[in-house]
């Protein structure tokens, strides 16, 4: 595969929430809050090239069994570099939560 390289394949995505309000009689739009999501696109071969985006705290501590975990562990290494480690802590924290409630609700 070309292009698979941790560094290469690594993204983000930016969440921004937005807000609008009044400032004295001037209606105004801002950014409220902003959070980053770590990405990395995957390529799987099942008789044609699948190329797909994948958040990066699904496949941490062995979530998945998809890709290898010293691959994963090469890319989060290139997170924590690039956007910092309390980026991937937060979006792992967040999916960690996400199960959690699922299996409330079950």
């Amino acid at each position: 595969m070309e292009f698979t390289a941790p560094h290469l394949t690594l993204s983000a995505i930016l969440n921004l929430t937005i807000s609008k309000g009044y400032l004295g009689s001037k209606k105004l739009t801002y950014i409220e809050r902003s959070n980053i999501t770590p990405v990395f696109r995957s390529c799987t071969v099942n008789n044609k090239l699948i190329v797909r985006i994948e958040k990066l705290a699904d496949h941490i501590n062995g979530q998945s069994k998809v890709h290898a975990p010293e691959y994963i562990a090469a890319i989060k290494k290139y997170a924590d570099l690039v956007l910092g480690e309390s980026s991937s802590q937060a979006e792992e924290a967040t999916n960690l939560n996400q199960v959690k409630n699922k299996k409330l609700a079950a």
